[in-house]
């Protein structure tokens, strides 16, 4: 059942992806680390440049947490995580997507009773979020290129 929902029905998201040329700013330094973490993974290989090849360039990253939920001594029982990744893709000089920018949001529940537990499963759902924000790259990056290579 759960085969038939058309994830499994993409296929493999780096298939037209075997060497790809990762930048990013500081402030991109998790996305960029995890997104060559997923790439290596998958057996292709990431340069440092690649002028006749696809880039991806990471320009920034934000990540924000606001509360959602207050119980009635007024203390934050919920809090909503977001995390925001600006990019561009280029094929050699040929921008392929524009400044894009892609996000992830979660809500978690925050115990004041054990404060170590509630940051430990923020920055679990951050590692989380910044997987899901590389693995959408990736796929607009196949996408793309797909897109850029067919005949005209």
């Amino acid at each position: 059942m759960l085969g038939a929902c058309g994830f499994q029905l993409r296929g493999n998201i780096n298939e037209n992806l075997s060497e790809i040329s990762l930048t990013g700013s500081a402030s991109t330094s998790r996305s960029k680390s995890i997104l060559e973490e997923i790439f290596l993974n998958s057996g292709n290989s990431v340069k440092k440049t690649n002028p006749d090849g696809l880039t991806i360039s990471l320009l920034e990253e934000r990540s924000t947490r606001r509360s959602v939920l207050t119980t009635r001594s007024m203390s934050v029982a919920e809090y909503e995580l977001r995390i925001e990744l600006d990019f561009f893709i280029l094929l050699g000089e040929r921008m392929i997507l524009p400044e894009t920018t892609i996000s992830s949001t979660r809500v978690f529940a925050a115990s004041t009773e054990n404060q170590s537990a509630s940051y430990e499963e923020q920055l679990l759902l951050q590692r989380e979020m910044r997987e899901e924000i590389a693995l959408k790259v990736l796929r607009l990056a196949e996408y793309n290129l797909d897109r850029a290579e067919l005949p005209k």
